[in-house]
Parts: structure tokens; C-alpha cells; sequence
């Protein structure tokens, strides 16, 4: 139901692009290979149990969408990525990895003041 209501905005938009710039020669990334972003989502949707199709409904995308996400070198709009990390009960900086940066740069401090 909430896939009609998407019409694959985030997803035609990300996927077109992410599909176009993956797909061109000299892209600098390969057409199968998957981004930080995607083994995020995967590994969240895997612990939460549930499929794609689920997340899918969920978070108003496409099953295949979020399959494409998972496994290619997407850059999903960040409507795409907060309805995701919404659907995934998480937030967006835990799936795009600036939650463990944070917590690299705050590690980083702490060991220069101990010096």
C-alpha cells in the first residue's frame, strides 16, 4: 500500500542515479559490489528478522529498492535513508556509519590526552 504511495520517488531518483554513475566507465566502483550502507541495512533488517519485502512495506520503498540498496553501490536521497533507518527502528547516522565515526574521533581525543 505505501509502495504506491512512494511511486519510487527516493527510489526511481537514487536508483537512476546510483544505477547511472555505478554503471559508467571510470565510475570508480564496481556494478556488484556493496556500500557501507548496505551491509548496515542488511545486517539491521537481519537482526530485526524481518524481509525485505517487510522493510519494503514498511518504509514505503520497493522490495526490489531496498534489495538494490543492500547489494549495489546505491546512494539513496536521504527521504530513502530516513525512511529506512524509521523503518528499521535505528537512526541515520547508525546506518551511514557516522555513529561509529563519532565514537572513532572521541576515542582519538581521549588516547591524545593521555600522552
Amino acid at each position: 500500500m505505501r509502495k504506491a504511495e512512494s511511486g519510487q520517488p527516493g527510489g526511481g531518483t537514487g536508483a537512476g542515479a546510483a544505477a547511472g554513475s555505478g554503471g559508467g566507465a571510470g565510475a570508480g566502483t564496481a556494478h556488484g559490489q556493496c556500500t557501507d550502507l548496505g551491509r548496515r541495512v542488511a545486517a539491521r533488517r537481519q537482526e530485526l528478522g524481518l524481509t525485505r519485502e517487510q522493510l519494503a512495506e514498511r518504509s514505503g520503498a520497493a522490495a526490489t529498492y531496498i534489495e538494490y540498496v543492500e547489494e549495489r553501490s546505491a546512494a539513496p536521497g536521504i527521504g530513502v535513508v530516513l525512511r529506512i533507518a524509521d523503518a528499521l527502528e535505528t537512526t541515520v547516522a547508525e546506518l551511514t556509519g557516522g555513529a561509529a565515526e563519532q565514537e572513532q574521533r572521541v576515542a582519538q581525543r581521549r588516547a591524545a590526552r593521555t600522552r
